[in-house]
């Protein structure tokens, strides 16, 4: 019985070898035709550690980047990813395996163009890790930055045309917290803190909020400067070893905030502008819980998300920004987008609830 049962083992695995031998695999079949699509488009978009799920400025520009795909045309195919890693090494490595791989992983057909969107104007360096695997017809966008920013960069980028800059101005927004504090607050003496990520004589911010308040005749002894940390690497090389996230941070230094004002209590501050990202949230709970809470809308929040009031917000419209660059990108021919494109109040790009308070109290 056992010899007949081997027998009959020893038959099955050579019929099944015999099959194996004879298994054609199929390549993966792209759903669309291939002689129908001219131009196969790849856009990956970088977020920095940490950012993505802020409720707000980069959650807005992922929705955006995604929705591009309904912009391409019949004779065209669209991928669209992100980079949204935990540290900058594995942000690098991300971004330089993006580069090197110009083909499709699954239906295995090259890139004719590719864009990269950075989502920080500190993320120029980082073009660094990928700049000689970038081909004639990839090019770069960078967000919240200026021309001043990339022109000196590219001299070791070599990039020239295909490196492009893109920014919003927040002017309009903050000549309207101007006029609340000075014509329906009445406002004699002003002291305002500026927070931000970075140390801005190391990060440029290209919002206009600072120039605006001194152009306002508010004095630069008036405006304190706050930051979390001096450089993008301290930040996030620091987080990293901690394991510690932006709000752990924000809510360190909100317990300094006395010493930042000259010693002056927390309940005796005018107004903050916060721009912290993912912060943003944490940011502006510790403040109203340290603040006098009679005393209403003393935050202002750069690109947050805020639904049941007690702050005011600066909001600039990356999410549209992005979608009209693109889907001019998208029609254009290589290294054919400017250089640099301003947007702001003038063409409906940023905008306050305190423009409205201000157009219906003038």
């Amino acid at each position: 019985m056992q010899c007949i049962l081997c027998m009959v083992i020893l038959e099955l695995g050579m019929s099944l070898t015999s099959c194996k031998d004879d298994v054609v695999e199929l390549e993966p079949v792209d759903p669309t035709p291939a002689d129908s699509i001219r131009s196969h488009l790849h856009i990956m978009t970088v977020f920095a550690p940490g950012q993505l799920g802020d409720n707000g400025y980069c959650d807005r520009v992922l929705t955006s980047a995604f929705q591009l795909k309904d912009s391409v045309g019949s004779n065209e195919a669209l991928d669209v990813e992100f980079i949204a890693k935990n540290s900058l090494e594995s942000t690098y490595a991300e971004m330089q395996a993006w580069a090197k791989d110009t083909i499709n992983p699954i239906y295995h057909y090259p890139y004719v163009r590719r864009l990269l969107v950075l989502t920080e104007p500190y993320m120029i360096p980082w073009l660094r890790e990928v700049k000689d695997y970038l081909r004639s017809t990839d090019e770069v966008l960078v967000l919240k930055a200026a021309d001043d920013d990339t022109r000196p960069a590219d001299e070791s980028l070599h990039l020239g045309s295909r490196l492009h800059a893109m920014s919003i101005s927040l002017s309009g927004p903050t000549h309207s917290f101007m006029w609340y504090l000075r014509d329906f607050l009445e406002v004699r003496e002003y002291k305002t803190a500026i927070v931000r990520l970075f140390n801005e004589t190391n990060v440029h911010y290209r919002d206009s909020i600072y120039e605006t308040l001194i152009e306002e005749g508010m004095p630069e002894d008036s405006i304190i400067h706050v930051s979390l940390a001096d450089s993008p690497d301290k930040l996030y090389n620091t987080l990293s070893m901690m394991k510690a996230s932006l709000t752990d941070m924000a809510y360190k230094k909100t317990q300094e905030l006395k010493e930042e004002y000259n010693s002056r209590s927390l309940q005796e501050m005018p107004f903050c502008i916060a721009d912290l990202g993912s912060a943003n949230p944490g940011y502006r709970s510790l403040f109203e819980s340290l603040s006098n809470p009679k005393a209403e809308y003393k935050l202002v929040l750069v690109n947050a998300e805020i639904i049941d009031g007690g702050a005011f917000d600066f909001l600039c419209k990356y999410n549209v920004a992005l979608s009209q660059w693109c889907t001019s990108w998208l029609r254009q021919p290589p290294s054919t987008m400017p250089a640099m494109v301003w947007h702001g109040f003038w063409d409906d790009y940023s905008e306050s609830i305190l423009d409205l308070y201000r157009s219906f109290n003038e």
